[in-house]
């Protein structure tokens, strides 16, 4: 599956930091989208600390730019920066800071004007992060391990994708508990309706699977990607093209380019836990042949040290009767 460019805003970096201490100063690259803020503080060699401020809370990171880069971007514009993730710690007072280092800065819009519908989107984004993403892999390993997972694939009224995700799960099938469903992609109402019914039946996971096109309905609707953030059963989404950016994937706790590429995961995960099985009996078995061997060596110890008493034993006796016959030749 092709890497996707995943564009945060500021409140998700600075929600993300407060969840976790990080063990090192600095993170790999970062792209975030906000308001570029304008601040008057020169650090040192033509490098300054502007602000990045998010375009719905309006949450700030510090950012550090060079000149070069301060010369090209005006005050309010939105902005795209890439940069290094970094965290400063004052020595004076013991805070910590939560910074981006400025590599590339690419102006978007003169100022911010969000449409409803985006500041929509960010407050559901912004929602599933703060509820957390399920671990799709590590809760099927453990499932498969024991039983069969049962696995909802949900699919439009008319699609075919399905041939596409069965060929390539190939033989591993076996392994699982598929159930097919069809319900038109195309209406909020109606997919909202069979996702609230396969959420309360105990599947181990839900998968949204379609192939790609310029209208993906239902699935592009706030409604139902509000709905897809409550849900309690995991879901899986496997829309579009191979180079297809939906929002849905920001929202479902795992997302794949292609169903060609849901049916590879499933039959990867079987095969480490075929492979995982075999490991387990092969151990088992050379624990048992180890085992074996102890037994036999017992019993060959065991046999050893009767033979030499009885030996002694023997010789004790043959002594003695030696002596006996000499004392009577005597």
């Amino acid at each position: 599956m092709a890497e996707e460019k995943t564009i945060r805003t500021p409140g998700e970096l600075l929600y993300k930091f407060n969840e976790a201490v990080w063990a090192k100063g600095t993170t790999g690259m970062v792209s975030v989208k906000g308001v570029y803020s304008r601040q008057e503080f020169e650090i040192s060699d033509s490098k300054y600390i502007d602000k990045l401020v998010d375009e719905v809370n309006e949450a700030r990171i510090n950012i550090i730019v060079t000149e070069g880069i301060r010369k090209a971007v005006k005050d309010g514009n939105v902005v795209t920066v890439t940069g290094y993730l970094d965290r400063y710690m004052d020595n004076k007072d013991g805070s910590i800071r939560l910074q981006i280092r400025v590599v590339n800065m690419d102006i978007l819009a003169q100022s911010s004007v969000l449409t409803a519908k985006e500041i929509e989107l960010s407050a559901i984004r912004h929602k599933k992060m703060k509820d957390g993403y399920k671990s799709i892999d590590t809760l099927l390993t453990d499932k498969l391990e024991k039983t069969h997972p049962r696995i909802a694939l949900i699919y439009p009224s008319s699609s075919i994708v399905q041939h596409d995700f069965w060929r390539e799960l190939g033989d591993r099938e076996e392994h699982y508990i598929f159930e097919e469903i069809r319900t038109p992609f195309s209406s909020v109402n109606q997919l909202l309706e069979t996702l609230g019914k396969v959420d309360s039946q105990s599947f181990d996971a839900i998968c949204l699977v379609r192939g790609g096109g310029s209208d993906f309905g239902a699935l592009e609707s706030p409604s139902v990607l509000e709905f897809i953030v409550g849900m309690k059963t995991p879901v899986i989404a496997a829309v579009g093209h191979e180079n297809d950016t939906l929002f849905i994937n920001e929202v479902v706790d795992k997302y794949f380019s292609t169903p060609t590429s849901l049916g590879g995961f499933f039959r990867r995960l079987a095969e480490d836990v075929v492979r995982k099985r075999a490991k387990v009996e092969e151990l088992k078995e050379s624990l048992i042949l180890k085992r074996l061997n102890i037994y036999n060596l017992k019993r060959w110890l065991i046999a050893a040290v009767i033979a030499v008493v009885i030996l002694i034993v023997v010789c004790v006796f043959l002594a003695s009767r030696l002596s006996h016959v000499a004392a009577v030749v005597e």
